[in-house]
């Protein structure tokens, strides 16, 4: 006849509850720390870079499309971002190009009243 030895699978089943209540503490505090280091409103750290500015590579040859657009976010914090990289992400599934400046503004001379300017926009679907 087979006899079960019941104080082994009273130890692995205590050192199982044990490992089980360990990770559980060690899992609180990790979520813990990361939500504190997350949320934790440091305003004069510096690392942070500003989520809604251009990058710094974006250069353009005149003032067209420097304008700064603004508006009131849900925090309450004031947004802005210039006319030119609204437009960017806005049309940003349209085919390219994406910079395109009218006619009238790149003119050197007044145009003739006979002319017109046709503008198409063209998406992929």
């Amino acid at each position: 006849m087979l006899k079960l030895r019941t104080e082994g699978t009273k130890f692995f089943s205590n050192a199982i509850m044990r490992f089980a209540e360990i990770y559980i503490f060690m899992s609180v505090l990790y979520t813990l720390n990361y939500f504190y280091i997350k949320y934790s409103s440091d305003e004069s750290s510096d690392d942070i870079m500003p989520r809604n500015e251009p990058g710094l590579g974006l250069q353009t040859s005149s003032s067209w499309g420097q304008d700064r657009i603004s508006w009131k976010s849900s925090g309450g914090v004031y947004d802005s971002m210039t006319e030119e990289f609204f437009l960017s992400k806005v049309f940003s599934e349209s085919m390219q190009p994406t910079h395109v400046i009218p006619y009238y503004f790149r003119a050197e001379t007044t145009p003739d009243e006979e002319d017109i300017t046709i503008t198409t926009l063209i998406t992929s679907n």
